[in-house]
């Protein structure tokens, strides 16, 4: 059965689709598709006839290679599934169950001799990425509470710390509230501002360490709320500085609106209550747990004050001098040039991808 066609009509060429069943095993351009003459007229005669692919009878194929370490090495024919979960679920939660369902399936709804491989684990993925931000934002606490440490003292540190972690388990929970997820972005969010949510603390912190440095004799509870009145309104305006600057990316539009969504916001609402947290936990912390250092001990700056101021001389005393300061100087902004040479190298020896 063959139906085909070409002809020229007043110099137009009429292309005509061609279905063609061969039942014989007669070669297709032999097959007969008309008489001139009393001769028969053959497919070749009238058409340009080309070998084209097979129709498939397999759309997904799954391959292995050597690098699979697989019993055997080939293509095979494969189906896959992609499962997807629902929005507010947890993805690793649902991935291993589907992994532990898919295996509870095997010799009955899967059969034997149906390989199952899972190709992606998204949830795997996701669950990776979580540890290592939740790791990293561990990792920036610490760094902030031992530089506190350093620099005030061990009761400052404690107080430092337990601010910084009511601050991000208030935010982590007004970001539930507000109907975000713990993902990779809000980690990120958490960790992108973590730098300045202990800012309000430091900033309350470090002013009553210096009153009650500078005035031992005095009760806690009379210095305190001088130290937070003296820094109150910078530490405001600087607050909602902050929240100005990152709230307008919470209105971004299109594709990108809903991925970016959660930095500004996360980090509107840390700097929010990092401010609330310093300006009434942090003066509380400081009366419980700064009351019991001996004041006598205090006589203008502590030991490890005296050390730092020390190290600080040395260093910056050479730089101020007017006669041999240049030399000085010279090096440090060689260094300073150095130092932002090798940052922005970062990325092209790799070590920052």
């Amino acid at each position: 059965d063959a139906t085909t066609g070409a002809r020229a009509r007043l110099k137009l060429w009429l292309l005509v689709l061609a279905l063609i069943v061969a039942s014989v095993a007669l070669p297709v351009v032999q097959l007969v598709v008309g008489v001139a003459d009393g001769k028969p007229v053959f497919l070749r005669d009238v058409a340009q006839v080309d070998d084209g692919p097979d129709q498939p009878s397999n759309y997904v194929l799954f391959g292995t290679g050597v690098a699979s370490q697989a019993a055997e090495l080939g293509e095979f024919p494969a189906v896959t599934l992609a499962i997807s979960k629902k929005p507010g679920a947890n993805a690793a939660d649902v991935a291993e169950t589907v992994i532990a369902r898919i295996s509870a399936l095997k010799g009955s709804l899967v059969p034997e001799g149906v390989e199952v491989t899972v190709t992606r684990n998204y949830g795997a993925t996701a669950n990776d990425k979580a540890q290592k931000l939740i790791g990293k934002l561990a990792f920036a606490t610490l760094a902030v509470v031992a530089l506190v440490f350093f620099a005030l003292g061990r009761r400052e540190a404690l107080i430092v710390g337990v601010a910084v972690t009511l601050t991000l388990a208030a935010t982590l929970f007004a970001s539930w509230a507000w109907g975000f997820t713990l993902n990779r972005v809000s980690l990120f969010a958490l960790i992108f501002s973590i730098g300045i949510l202990v800012d309000d603390a430091i900033v309350v912190v470090e002013n009553i360490h210096r009153w009650h440095t500078l005035e031992p004799d005095t009760p806690l509870w009379q210095l305190i709320p001088k130290a937070v009145d003296e820094v109150g309104g910078p530490t405001i305006l600087a607050t909602f500085t902050v929240i100005a600057a990152l709230l307008p990316m919470a209105f971004v539009t299109g594709l990108m609106g809903p991925y970016m969504s959660p930095i500004p916001i996360n980090a509107s609402m840390g700097m929010f209550i990092s401010l609330a947290v310093a300006f009434i936990v942090t003066p509380w912390l400081a009366q419980k747990l700064m009351k019991s250092a001996d004041a006598h001990h205090h006589e203008g700056e502590d030991k490890l004050t005296r050390k730092l101021d020390g190290l600080f001389r040395r260093i910056m005393t050479p730089m101020l001098d007017a006669t041999t300061g240049a030399r000085a100087r010279l090096k440090l902004w060689l260094l300073v040039l150095a130092l932002i040479v090798a940052s922005v190298a970062l990325p092209v020896v790799q070590l920052v991808v």
